[in-house]
């Protein structure tokens, strides 16, 4: 089974019965999605240092709880098990984390997963993603995640790029940024009495 297929599983996620003379359902994960009450819960996939894969299904806001699932074996599909979600806060670990929104998760060795987003950077390909060039750091040393960067089409040059910040793990405010093709970055005001404000220049 291809990664596209192992996620649309997830998407669709609804056991089979057992084939006769055997026990358990018959698909590789066990989890059904319609339990949640709703079916757009943003399935990630993501492999940990040892080949476990983990399945993060997401939810909107906190009307819904969030899920987390990982293979049973490396590499392998056949069983998926259900595991308590935590994280570390105010230095105190396994911390119970019951609502997790639109999770882009990295595994990094020595210190496990870590939350979405971060900081934009300009990179491109002369080669159709083999090789990349770090062309230009837009954002650093930010207080919040920048994450969803949208993917500019017929963009003006000087409008090319446009996304949010926020904390990864909890509620927090969250402020809306764009970009000039040169890399320029400007954040939108706050709030706005008149009819135009000027952004401001963050680089």
């Amino acid at each position: 089974m291809t990664w596209s297929l192992l996620i649309s599983a997830v998407l669709a996620l609804a056991p089979s019965p057992a084939p006769a003379g055997k026990s358990g359902p018959e698909s590789a994960l066990t989890w059904n999605v319609k339990d949640t009450g709703y079916r757009g819960i943003n399935p990630v996939i993501a492999a940990d240092d040892e080949g476990f894969l983990w399945i993060f299904s997401t939810s909107h806001g906190t009307s819904r709880p969030s899920y987390i699932h990982r293979s049973k074996k490396p590499y392998n599909i056949d069983e998926f098990e259900k595991i308590p979600a935590t994280k570390v806060e105010n230095g105190r670990e396994g911390v119970p984390m019951t609502h997790f929104s639109y999770m882009q998760p990295w595994f990094l060795p020595g210190r496990g997963f870590v939350a979405p987003g971060g900081e934009v950077v300009v990179w491109t390909s002369h080669d159709q993603g083999a090789t990349w060039e770090k062309v230009r750091q837009l954002t650093e040393k930010s207080l919040f995640n920048h994450t969803y960067v949208r993917q500019p089409r017929n963009a003006h040059d000087g409008f090319y790029a446009f996304w949010a910040d926020g904390h990864g793990r909890e509620p927090s405010r969250s402020s809306l940024y764009f970009c000039r093709k040169t890399g320029d970055v400007f954040r939108l005001p706050r709030s706005i009495t008149e009819e135009f404000a000027d952004p401001e220049k963050i680089n």
